[in-house]
């Protein structure tokens, strides 16, 4: 088997879908897979007759002609515009000549297959992958004195950090907390002003609550260790890595509703879900004021035991037996 993964270049810039690229392509090569990988070239007829090519969905709205795609080809479905926030017809017009081209579906989530089947695609020519997590050597024994919370997201609108401190600082919590929030500021370097001009302006937030920036895994690791509360605020997950890399370190979770993310939670036991950033931010205030309820989620989540997959070589093996199942179904 000989595959081409048709992706951005996996250490262009650090985001989930890189990450995962990255990790499936060295698991697959493990496997003794012929892989190679290159940014997709809309003037580039890729044709060669032996080659499985899978596509990131990250290029989907620049493929003028669809039809120019290889039958061998797979969608790599990371994320879709269409699903938030899209608009009517968005999905019709920009999404479907392309992914009704394709000959399989890679979904990184069982909420992704589900809105694929939803719009007509068969679902035997789907597979959910994962993400694979890497899981601790030992989960940490927090302590539970003080709020210690940690957000985890690019500073731009999608990822809700902005609405959420606003709900936080109308919440007025006691300023006995601490808030980290990771990741970067220059994607939306308005944004980000924004919420750095909130946090100068409020008392509380400056008093209580950082932002960090864009850190290595390392230094994230630690903040997982020392932080004692998840925060995801964003209105739109089509999986949730930080979600799942927080619940898999120990951390309860209070998330904002929206595509994937509550998949990740059992209300009461690693966490809680909100429809709201006002209901999230009085939920966290009240956890400053009374800690009993941060301390129930510490007892209850040592028994939620996580669903994920830890080894990237399951992942592959799920990729080569999907592939050579639809080989099959093909001849």
């Amino acid at each position: 088997m000989q595959v081409h993964f048709l992706i951005p270049d996996p250490g262009a810039f650090q985001s989930g879908g890189n990450r995962y690229n990255a990790a499936l392509i060295a698991a697959l090569r493990q496997r003794q897979v012929h892989v190679s990988h290159s940014p997709f070239n809309p003037e580039i007829y890729y044709a060669s007759p032996d080659t499985i090519y899978v596509l990131d969905s990250l290029y989907f709205e620049s493929i003028a002609q669809p039809d120019a795609l290889p039958p061998q080809c797979l969608a790599l479905v990371h994320h879709l515009n269409s699903m938030y926030p899209g608009g009517p017809g968005y999905y019709e017009r920009h999404e479907a000549p392309v992914l009704e081209r394709m000959a399989g579906y890679i979904a990184t989530s069982h909420f992704t297959r589900e809105y694929l089947a939803e719009r007509g695609l068969e679902e035997q020519q789907i597979v959910v992958i994962e993400p694979v997590v890497d899981r601790p050597t030992e989960i940490p024994d927090r302590e539970v004195a003080r709020v210690r919370g940690l957000i985890v997201a690019n500073c731009i609108p999608r990822k809700g950090v902005l609405p959420f401190l606003q709900a936080l600082a109308d919440a007025r919590p006691q300023p006995y907390f601490d808030l980290n929030v990771i990741g970067s500021l220059q994607h939306d370097e308005t944004y980000a002003r924004s919420c750095q001009a909130l946090i100068r302006e409020t008392p509380v937030l400056a008093q209580c609550v950082r932002l960090m920036g864009e850190q290595d895994d390392a230094t994230l690791h630690g903040y997982y260790d020392k932080s004692n509360i998840f925060l995801s605020p964003s209105e739109f997950e089509t999986f949730g890595m930080a979600i799942q890399e927080a619940i898999v370190y120990g951390l309860p979770a209070l998330v904002h509703s929206g595509g994937n993310s509550e998949h990740h939670v059992r209300p009461g036991v690693n966490g809680e879900v909100f429809t709201s950033h006002q209901q999230m931010a009085r939920t966290f205030a009240g956890m400053v004021d009374d800690l009993e309820s941060l301390r129930q989620l510490h007892l209850s989540i040592q028994s939620f035991e996580d669903p994920y997959l830890d080894d990237w070589l399951v992942a592959a093996d799920l990729l080569t037996e999907f592939v050579d199942r639809l080989s099959t179904q093909a001849s």
